[in-house]
This record gives C-alpha cells, structure tokens and sequence, in this order.
C-alpha cells in the first residue's frame, strides 16, 4: 500500500506546524470576533444617534406644547382648585330648608314659636315658644317625635306642670 500522504518533515518541525496552524486558526477567528464586534458597535452607537435625535426632537415638542398650553394648564388648576374647595364645602353643608319646613308643618295652631336654633355639631333643636295649654304642648311633642330625622324629644316636667299659656323650652336630638 502507498501512503498518500508523504511526511518528509521531522517530528519536532511538525509539532511546530501544527502549533502555527491552529495559532493561524485562533487568530482568525478572533479576528472575525473582533469585526462583528465592531459592526454591532458601530450600530449601536448609530441607533443611540438615532433614538438621542428622536429623544430631543420629543422633548423640543413637549416644550412647545407646554408652552403653547401654558395658560390653559394655568386656568385648569385653577378650576381644579375650586372644585376642591367646592368639593369641601359641599360635604359640610346640610340642607336646613327641608328640615325647617318639615318642621314648620307639624307646629299645632295653638303652638307659637318664639325661637329656632339647630347645632349640626351636637346634633341638637333647641325649640322655644308658648303653648295655649298643656294638650298642646304634648300634641307638639308627638308631632316631633313623629318626624323621622328627630331622635329624642323631652319636654321638662316643670313646664307640664302649668295648665295654660306655657312658656315652653324642648331640645329633641337630631338623627
């Protein structure tokens, strides 16, 4: 059989091209590495170009728009704040009228009334008057308790003590 392949070199020489060979090989492709790396960089550092002149273009416009807008920002946080304010006093604010009408409506005839205060913090009426007689002072105070926002209603003994023209002081709680 015929080798195919000759060697005339020696041993050691053959150590050593085999050694540069695979040196070539490493080289190459470190070479190669080294180039697409470059590629990706510059194209990195292109679309950073990129996305820095879209970025500035972008706040330029919101600048502009800012400034355009300015005064109607301005103006909205105006009627932001009013609306809170508003929003604030609504809470607070307790419709008397339905209440003093309501009120009003079960007065007997014979009953006057000579004062009319009504604390929101406490919760309490304070009704003053005078009644022709004893029958309708208790008549008036059935009609209160019979009022569905009115909790309590007392009327102090000392003044179901008179027959007539009682001058009369009740505090009913509110509910």
């Amino acid at each position: 059989m015929i080798p195919h392949r000759l060697n005339l070199l020696s041993p050691d020489k053959r150590k050593l091209l085999k050694r540069m060979v695979n040196f070539q090989f490493l080289k190459s492709l470190l070479e190669m590495i080294l180039f697409f790396l470059s590629i990706f960089g510059i194209a990195l550092l292109g679309g950073q170009w990129v996305l820095q002149d879209h970025f500035y273009a972008i706040t330029g416009h919101i600048n502009s728009v800012n400034n355009k807008y300015a005064d109607k920002n301005l103006e909205i946080k105006s009627i932001n704040k009013t609306l809170i304010q508003t929003e604030k006093i609504q809470k607070e604010y307790t419709v008397w009228t339905v209440k003093i009408v309501e009120l009003t409506n079960n007065i007997p005839d014979d009953i006057t009334l000579t004062g009319l205060s009504f604390d929101k913090n406490s919760k309490k009426i304070n009704i003053t008057g005078e009644a022709n007689n004893r029958n309708d002072l208790l008549l008036f105070k059935q009609k209160l308790e019979n009022i569905q926002w009115i909790n309590l209603v007392e009327v102090p003994p000392d003044q179901l003590i008179q027959k007539d023209k009682i001058q009369f002081s009740i505090t009913p709680l509110m509910k």
